[in-house]
């Protein structure tokens, strides 16, 4: 990466990328010494550390630059995505084309009685956990929905619709006034165990290929987080 600078990552992210939480004990050792937010993505990038650069980036980004990357990354499998994906996809692009004004109504109605097992309905949801974040004191995962997405995008270049069931798709029944116990335990955990564990196979770890399918998702981020 030959960014020098970062713009679209947030003031108070630190260069060590210490503070976001998810990140592996890797991170800390590859990103020792790092003077700049570009050098610790390099550093994660020359390790293969993607499953982490996703984390970093989804969590660090400002909130019109994370839901971008969540929607650029499920318009790159739009064509594997059924009707309910790619309204909720529609619906994520229109919030950025207002640039975060748009009404979250129609973004809510559609997210209502979505499964949530596709990147375009967790880019939805990140634009939707965004506004609420905006509006109020109280933490809103964007980030995680961010994480979501693109790790769905990601395992779907490798399968085909739908994933496996995963109880991340549970967090659509959550209601849309605060956080939810269901929403708080998808903040807190992993986003990717369950729906895209089957999308891997045989082989390596579904872990280990996930991280691989991530790299060209990662390469995507860090462009939109250097404001490309």
């Amino acid at each position: 990466m030959n960014a020098s600078s970062l713009p679209n990552i947030r003031v108070d992210v630190s260069p060590s990328l210490a503070g976001i939480d998810g990140l592996s004990a890797a991170v800390a050792d590859v990103t020792t010494g790092a003077g700049t937010l570009a050098e610790s993505f390099a550093a994660l990038m020359d390790n293969h550390l993607f499953q982490d650069a996703v984390v970093a980036l989804a969590n660090g980004m400002t909130k019109e630059a994370a839901v971008k990357w969540s929607v650029e990354a499920a318009k790159t499998v739009a064509d594997k995505l059924p009707d309910g994906e790619l309204q909720a996809l529609e619906a994520a692009e229109d919030w950025l084309a207002s640039g975060g004004a748009a009404d979250a109504g129609p973004l809510q109605d559609l997210l209502q009685d979505n499964a949530m097992q596709g990147p375009g309905a967790w880019a939805a949801k990140a634009a939707d956990w965004s506004d609420q974040a905006a509006a109020s004191d109280a933490i809103a995962p964007y980030g995680k929905a961010v994480e979501a997405a693109v790790k769905l995008a990601a395992a779907l270049t490798a399968s085909d619709w739908p994933l496996s069931e995963s109880a991340a798709s549970e967090a659509a029944e959550a209601g849309v006034d605060g956080m939810s116990a269901m929403q708080q335990e998808l903040a807190a955990g992993d986003v990717d165990a369950g729906a895209v564990s089957d999308a891997a196979g045989d082989g390596p770890t579904p872990e280990q290929q996930l991280n691989d399918l991530l790299k060209p998702f990662v390469e995507q981020g860090l462009k939109i987080a250097a404001g490309e």
